[in-house]
């Protein structure tokens, strides 16, 4: 693995004279134990700085340079962070300053962890430019503020994703019997376009993502659903494979049933960097049996391909609502066309160097 390009992580605190105590200390020291104990562990390097005045918070990111920011410190319900003065007593920050310094760094920095009361008013702002931003919705006590650091960066260090690391961290708060599991909340950009992105994929550069790299197991990942791949070739323009379509009912249009295929291409021999889940109706009668045997089909593909699924894209369907969905691990759309027949797609656009 090469270990050229570390993922930074920049924990930052605060816990002015003048507010309660809290465990920051052992927060940190659990975050470092376990990523000194993950699998990936060479592929992160934390960095501290404590007692943090609103003038560091900036030359810190200029210093270290980080993929990803953790602040631990405290929160107050008017949605401003506690940063420290001169003297070490609360300086309040709005969450409009914090967002607009996190706008100059969004190709930067892909994470933000609030790990402080009332923040997810920050977190709000902050994910207009960064892509995950976790804030807490309310108060929470160090207990399960340091539980879900735990699961958090145990996630990270496994090689998981944002997303899945946020789900372990409040996962983690539950293991530990403590009622606070719906306290943190994700925050995601919606505003990023695909472009955008793409372009800031040098997060997952050297992170293994082996799914990606297998091209007949990614084509061949409904097999169980009847959907068998033919081989990966290449074709003069790039490589794919495809699946023979699958009928769902009765014959319609053209004398086809409703049906389903999958579809896998990449300009490159050994990454696949699009999967298309491939549904046309050509029968009006049998439409709702398609579509239901569509969303088993899509969550199976996740299920197999170990990606989670976007909170929305079941609604979506369900609603015959076409969108488009950002994962750290790429870019997922629900796309709707309609010429002589409505064809669905569930495209995966994954996000490599």
């Amino acid at each position: 693995m090469n270990n050229s390009y570390p993922i930074k992580i920049l924990f930052l605190t605060s816990d002015p004279t003048n507010a309660s105590r809290l465990r920051l200390g052992q927060e940190l020291r659990d975050i470092q134990q376990r990523l000194q104990l993950a699998k990936y562990r060479d592929k992160f390097l934390l960095e501290t700085r404590w007692s943090v005045r609103p003038s560091d918070i900036s030359q810190a990111i200029l210093d270290i340079e980080p993929q990803i920011v953790h602040f631990s410190g405290h929160g107050v319900n008017t949605g401003e962070l506690c940063f420290e003065d001169e003297l070490g007593k609360i300086h309040p920050v709005q969450p409009d300053a914090l967002a607009a310094l996190f706008e100059l760094v969004h190709e930067q920095v892909n994470c933000v962890v609030l790990n402080a009361c009332y923040s997810l008013t920050q977190a709000e702002a902050i994910s207009q430019h960064i892509n995950f931003v976790i804030g807490m919705n309310q108060a929470i006590g160090d207990q399960a503020a340091i539980s879900f650091a735990v699961g958090f960066y145990k996630a990270l260090g496994a090689n998981r994703s944002f997303e899945q690391a946020y789900k372990f961290g409040c996962a983690e708060i539950r293991l530990q019997g403590i009622q606070e599991h719906l306290t943190p909340v994700l925050k995601k950009n919606t505003n990023i376009s695909v472009s955008e992105l793409l372009s800031n994929s040098h997060f997952y550069q050297d992170l293994p993502q082996p799914i990606f790299n297998k091209p007949n197991k990614v084509c061949n990942a409904l097999a169980s659903q009847g959907l068998h791949s033919q081989s990966w070739t290449y074709d003069g323009l790039g490589y794919h494979c495809s699946t023979p379509y699958l009928d769902i009912g009765n014959k319609g249009h053209f004398g086809l049933a409703n049906n389903i295929a999958l579809y896998a291409e990449s300009e490159v021999a050994n990454n696949v960097q699009r999967i298309k889940l491939v549904l046309n109706i050509n029968n009006e009668q049998s439409k709702l049996l398609a579509i239901h045997r569509f969303k088993k089909i899509t969550l199976a593909l996740f299920e197999e391909l170990c990606l989670s699924v976007p909170d929305k894209l079941m609604p979506s369907l369900h609603e015959e609502t076409p969108n488009i969905f950002y994962q750290d691990y790429g870019i997922i759309e629900l796309k709707l066309e309609i010429s002589k027949i409505e064809t669905w797609y569930v495209i995966i656009k994954f996000v490599r160097s």
